[in-house]
């Protein structure tokens, strides 16, 4: 039902832990695919986690992109590998994303020693990245755009805004 694509380029220590908070979701209809973007971490894949390698470093939006058209899900998540997922967040976002297009959750934006909740507000500009479960019929119409090497989210925000509704859990 759902598919989260875990982007990845040379942090073998932060996909760790990432893959970590993806294989710990309640929510149990879901698959993970792994898109190395030409770093070679991970050597393998973990049982049941696919892994897709790029042969060039082609930059996080072609590899969310390789990873959404690899996805089997209705649902779509994009992962960084620098971020973790709480273990109820494909429960609580599949349960209520009804007739929106995207929902996402609040966050916990954490620093050495200080942790900041945050919880999203939604507008024309805000930034579509990890942590947004996305209808899967969203990418037959947008994508991440691959000349962007920042700013990707943002643009993908903007761009899907125009189209689409989305809502917050504020959790």
């Amino acid at each position: 039902k759902a598919s989260i694509i875990l982007t990845t380029y040379n942090r073998p220590e932060l996909l760790k832990r990432s893959l970590k908070s993806a294989l710990s979701q309640t929510f149990k209809d879901y698959e993970i695919i792994i898109v190395d973007d030409c770093s070679g971490v991970p050597a393998e894949a973990p049982k049941g986690v696919r892994l897709v390698r790029h042969k060039l470093n082609m930059g996080l939006s072609a590899a969310r992109n390789t990873g959404i058209k690899a996805a089997k899900g209705k649902y779509v998540v994009c992962l960084d590998d620098d971020n973790e997922l709480m273990p109820s967040f494909l429960q609580k976002t599949v349960d209520n994303i009804g007739e929106y297009d995207a929902i996402t959750t609040g966050r916990v934006i954490q620093y050495k020693n200080y942790a900041h909740n945050v919880v999203p507000r939604l507008s024309k500009f805000c930034p579509i990245d990890w942590g947004w479960l996305i209808k899967r019929e969203v990418f037959d119409k947008i994508q991440y755009d691959e000349q962007m090497r920042a700013n990707e989210d943002t643009d993908f925000g903007i761009r899907f805004h125009k189209k689409f509704k989305a809502t917050v859990i504020s959790d």
